[in-house]
């Protein structure tokens, strides 16, 4: 492969995580109860939800 193929992949493996972290937070902004002040999921699940969009965030 030569390196503008490796960009390219790089580049659209870089916008499928940015794509998936956005799904997991607009997701978790969802769970919000109407009195925006608790998620209707246990804290524990919001935590780690919010973990992993980081991690798909970072780059790699």
């Amino acid at each position: 492969m030569n390196n503008i193929d490796t960009l390219k992949e790089e580049l659209i493996d870089s916008r499928k995580r940015n794509e998936y972290a956005e799904v997991v937070l607009t997701n978790l902004l969802r769970l919000a109860d109407d009195d925006k002040q608790s998620f209707k999921m246990p804290f524990d699940d919001v935590v780690g939800t919010i973990e992993v969009a980081i991690e798909l965030l970072k780059i790699r």
